[in-house]
């Protein structure tokens, strides 16, 4: 037995986790008097193993020790775990900790574009975290051929929280943010590469890296982020139509986030996969409550804003990028294609970085108008009039900044929100009824737009809806 004299002292140590396995622990240096520890500091016992809760240890290189009250005046010692997971091995049920475990869960990172320091590159790495304490995570690349090097503090870059420095707070509530770190080293290299997040030293295991995105440059192309999917909301038909309209309209490439959908959506997202139009993500909730899903009573905004903040790295090689759901379309009222209408309205107004677009409700509850019709996009025509309620946009990602669902923040020089008049294009946004409306029953009007894409649309829809099987 170790017997330690302290006041106040604090064990935090690092754990490189994969799947829940600890690979590799650094701790900060912690002296006492003539003592040094080195490792995770039990509770009052000696102890030879690791907590049950972190038992799978695949290295888990820590020694306990006991750290006693000397007197009555004294802390006792509390230790703190502080475990940097990388997707897809993330932690989503309880993992059973017997010490207080704080955990960072790593969802992917991407060479910044638009954006370069003086010297080197910037990575962006989009992530979870928990608790709203300051970590003072450290940046780690490995580049093949090199040992792996330790960059500068990672700085959040976005969102602009108000983090605390309180190495004590036991707060473990789950948001997402997106941390920058600089490295010496040019986009090409770091594209080569991997990172991660450590406290002192980087580690060696490749496991523990998330390999580094380099967007490609696509001039002249149009994107579109959908998002989080999640099954229980998608109506396979429609979401057939919804692809295909798109695609009629222009769209060079989707990405959508697949949360636990059924194997009817996934089939229809292997279709459109196979086709160079969809790159679907895998995606999953960390974090307490363990083992929730996006529903209407638990949707938190981050478990929807990382996908978001994830897709406006991914494709920053693109000149236009749309963040709308699987449940709209950006209808312009003459124009008949995206791009060459988008081109013309940026052109408009000068160095705005986005455009938003008013909201028609085609509420399912009214029922369709145009029952014969061989497409639900082509059966409801009666809408709400343009409402600026859940409004949405498009951006131009070399003058963007970070985004959220309705908010586009710009870089100086550009500015953010510009809406469109309800003449040239609005959002159709078909669903049931919304929850906050005080009544169903709103004006309503009716609009034919989307029978003018009629002879395209439904030979388009059919043949896909008969290639997936609906």
């Amino acid at each position: 037995m170790i017997r330690v004299t302290f006041k106040r002292l604090l064990a935090i140590v690092l754990v490189i986790c994969v799947g829940g396995l600890a690979l590799s622990v650094w701790n900060t240096a912690l002296f006492t008097g003539n003592n040094y520890i080195n490792g995770l500091m039990g509770e009052n016992k000696v102890t030879g193993s690791a907590p049950e809760g972190l038992q799978r240890a695949a290295a888990y290189n820590v020694t306990f020790f006991t750290a006693e009250k000397e007197a009555s005046n004294t802390t006792r010692n509390e230790t703190q775990v502080l475990c940097v997971e990388v997707f897809p091995s993330w932690t989503t049920s309880d993992p059973k900790d017997t010490v207080f475990t704080r955990r960072v869960y790593l969802y992917s990172a991407f060479v910044a574009l638009h954006r370069a320091p003086s010297t080197g590159s910037y990575v962006d790495i989009v992530a979870f975290q928990e608790g709203n304490q300051l970590l003072g995570l450290k940046c780690c690349a490995k580049i093949p051929g090199q040992a792996p090097s330790l960059g500068g503090e990672a700085a959040i870059d976005f969102p602009a929280m108000s983090l605390k420095d309180d190495p004590a707070s036991k707060d473990l509530s789950v948001f997402g943010l997106v941390f920058r770190c600089q490295f010496p080293l040019t986009a090409t290299q770091l594209g080569a590469g991997r990172v991660t997040l450590s406290t002192t030293s980087c580690p060696e295991d490749d496991r523990v890296y998330l390999p580094v995105g380099l967007p490609v440059k696509k001039p002249g192309e149009l994107a579109l982020c959908g998002k989080v999917a999640y099954g229980h909301e998608l109506d396979p038909r429609r979401l057939v139509e919804w692809f295909e309209m798109q695609r009629l309209l222009g769209v060079d490439k989707i990405l959508i986030y697949d949360l636990n959908n059924t194997e009817t959506v996934r089939k229809i997202f292997s279709h459109y996969r196979e086709t160079g139009l969809l790159d679907p993500l895998p995606y999953k909730l960390p974090g307490r409550n363990w083992g929730r899903v996006l529903a209407p009573l638990n949707i938190r905004s981050h478990d929807e804003s990382l996908p978001i903040w994830d897709c406006r790295l991914r494709l920053a090689g693109y000149d236009y990028v749309m963040g709308i759901d699987m449940d709209e379309v950006i209808l312009p009222r003459i124009a008949t294609r995206l791009k060459p209408f988008f081109n013309e309205q940026f052109q408009k107004h000068g160095q705005t970085a986005s455009l938003f677009f008013d909201v028609q409700f085609f509420v399912e509850e009214w029922g369709p108008v145009n029952s014969t019709a061989p497409l639900i996009f082509l059966q409801y025509l009666n809408s709400t009039s343009p409402r600026r309620e859940c409004f949405k946009y498009v951006y131009i990602p070399s003058r963007t900044h970070q985004l959220q669902t309705h908010t586009v923040y710009s870089y100086p020089g550009h500015s953010g929100m510009i809406f469109l008049d309800t003449n040239l294009a609005t959002i159709f946004h078909y669903r049931k009824c919304p929850q906050g409306w005080k009544s169903c029953n709103p004006p309503r009007i009716t609009d034919n737009n989307m029978l003018r894409f009629h002879d395209e649309f439904v030979p388009r829809a059919l043949a896909a809806l008969k290639s997936v099987g609906l």
